[in-house]
């Protein structure tokens, strides 16, 4: 588990454009899980299909993660 004391906002992201590496969406939903027990505003900056394309602000379980601090 991740140490988020003092942590305001967590940004994720994953690789994109020609050999990008596919995104493991368990890790981000990992991350989310965390932030969310810590308070911590959570921000899923992109991640990209199969093929390498670019997928911004994607959605994870039915939800746009775009949380940001107050």
């Amino acid at each position: 588990s991740l140490d988020l004391w003092g942590i305001a906002w967590l940004i994720a992201g994953a690789e994109s454009g020609h050999g990008a590496r596919p995104a493991e969406l368990d890790w981000f939903r990992s991350l989310r899980d965390q932030s969310q027990a810590c308070a911590v505003k959570f921000f899923l900056k992109q991640y990209a299909d199969r093929s390498g394309h670019k997928i911004p602000t994607p959605e994870l379980d039915g939800r746009r993660w775009v949380e940001m601090p107050g």
